[in-house]
């Protein structure tokens, strides 16, 4: 059956609107995956771009101390030009015959390059120069270049270089000032730096611990967007004291995208906490100082009080941003004066309390230590008891006057009254004196409370010093004459 043409026609446009259709749609579905993997690439990169311009400021040029070598070229060249042979052609009066099909040529293998390390040795920036083979050190004394083999990694050290730290809302970036160059799983010869990445410990009240996360591993120093796989890992171990992590032990053969992840936990850490990366390919991996993110608490403290143990009141401690748990442990530390406790247990209300005494002239400094929380440190200034003193004499004084006054009973003033008079002021005075200084009191006898102002030691030393000079003259069995 003979097909019409009209409809051949059709058909034929119909095929080629669906294969146009076809192509198009592959062509956006290939553009799509493109902008997702440059999504992907984007959002695995650690490093911010104030990092990556100091990361290329730091390279070397390794065009001027690069060569591939000529033997290597010379047979990359001759098998690119065999694959590139055209076929023979035959006269028109003689058949051709069937001629075998080419033998497959292998693809050309990347040519080895060659690092001439005096001209290396000669670049600014450039101090030792060490080849490492699968993490063991090659002795090359003497050796003008060397072919850079796979596995292989040169360590180039600038004695005087710093590392590169940066710091970011996101936290802090440190890398390494020795470059490290070697040659990627593709060939490429790449300059390369151990970088690490930390943001801090916080608390972690179920665990009683403080717990992080540090990222650490390799970038491209040039082109520390791009990502590629070594051949052979280098090694780094991690070691901080009294602290757990996981891993210890780190194999990078990445370099660049996702960092390795290492969990740090610890329960007392120093302030600040250091956790030291060692490398056998790089002796300068600058240590990573991670912060501690503490639980800010208040002091609330008197700015003064009276010296000698006279002085004395309530420290309060409170969370500034939020309620402290019940039953959470708080340790103060004061550096000149008495606290009836150091640990400080938190109540219901979320405060903590205890009492504050001076021991002697000077200031003392109060402050928190150890665990998960931190506060600005309080002074407290121990003054010389003035009106104490004042308040405590006049009032032994004065006890002790009416005393003897009511014992003479108007006759004349004799030596003996004069001796009781002035024990009894010493009696008032040394006893207001150590109570306010520390002698327990009986919970029976009613004293106010906390011995707060002048007229309590006025009271007490009248009380005493009468008291007293009532007991000698008793003891004594003196009786005034008429």
């Amino acid at each position: 059956m003979k097909a019409h043409p009209r409809f051949t026609a059709v058909l034929m446009l119909a095929l080629s609107w669906t294969s146009n259709a076809q192509a198009q749609e592959s062509t956006l579905q290939g553009d799509a995956a493109t902008a997702t993997v440059a999504r992907e690439l984007r959002a695995q990169d650690t490093l911010s771009s104030g990092m990556v311009q100091r990361m290329r400021g730091s390279t070397l040029p390794l065009g001027e101390v690069t060569r591939v070598q000529d033997d290597a070229l010379r047979e990359a060249i001759e098998r690119s030009a065999r694959a590139r042979e055209p076929a023979t052609r035959f006269p028109a009066s003689v058949d051709p015959q069937p001629t075998p099909a080419p033998a497959e040529v292998p693809a050309a293998t990347p040519a080895t390059p060659t690092l001439d390390l005096a001209a290396l040795r000669q670049q600014a920036g450039v101090g030792a120069v060490e080849v490492y083979q699968t993490g063991r050190k090659l002795d090359i004394e003497g050796s003008q270049s060397i072919p850079l083999e796979q596995g292989q990694i040169v360590a180039v050290r600038d004695p005087t270089a710093q590392p590169v730290t940066v710091q970011d809302a996101n936290g802090t970036q440190s890398a390494s000032p020795t470059r490290l160059i070697a040659l990627d799983a593709l060939g490429k010869l790449r300059q390369l730096a151990l970088v690490h990445r930390v943001q801090g410990l916080t608390w972690n009240r179920d665990l009683g611990r403080f717990t992080g996360i540090l990222l650490v591993g390799l970038i491209d120093r040039e082109h520390p967007g791009e990502q590629a796989r070594l051949t052979e890992a280098i090694a780094v171990q991690l070691l901080a004291a009294g602290a757990l992590l996981n891993p210890q032990e780190l194999a990078i053969d990445r370099i660049g995208g996702r960092l390795e992840k290492v969990e740090v936990s610890i329960a007392d850490p120093d302030d600040p906490f250091t956790v030291q990366l060692v490398s056998p390919v790089d002796e300068d991996v600058p240590q990573a100082t991670v912060p501690l993110h503490r639980i800010p608490l208040v002091i609330m403290a008197p700015a003064q009080i009276d010296a000698f143990g006279i002085g004395m009141s309530d420290i309060t401690v409170r969370g500034r941003s939020g309620r402290l748990h019940a039953g959470d442990v708080v340790s103060l530390d004061l550096d000149n004066g008495a606290l009836d406790a150091t640990s400080l247990t938190v109540g219901a209300d979320g405060v903590a309390t205890t009492r504050l005494r001076s021991t002697g002239l000077g200031q003392g400094e109060l402050k928190v230590v150890g665990g998960p929380y931190v506060a600005a440190p309080v002074k407290v200034r121990y003054a010389t008891p003035f009106l104490f003193l004042m308040a405590t004499l006049i009032g032994a004084m004065l006890g002790a006057t009416i005393f003897v006054y009511a014992r003479n009973r108007g006759g004349k003033l004799r030596t003996r009254l004069l001796f009781d008079w002035l024990i009894g002021i010493i009696v008032g005075v040394g006893i207001t004196a150590m109570i306010y200084a520390g002698m327990k009191l009986p919970d029976w006898l009613p004293t106010p409370r906390n011995l707060v102002g002048t007229i309590v030691p006025f009271a007490m030393a009248f009380v005493a010093a009468a008291m007293g000079a009532a007991l000698i003259t008793f003891l004594t069995g003196f009786k005034a004459k008429t």
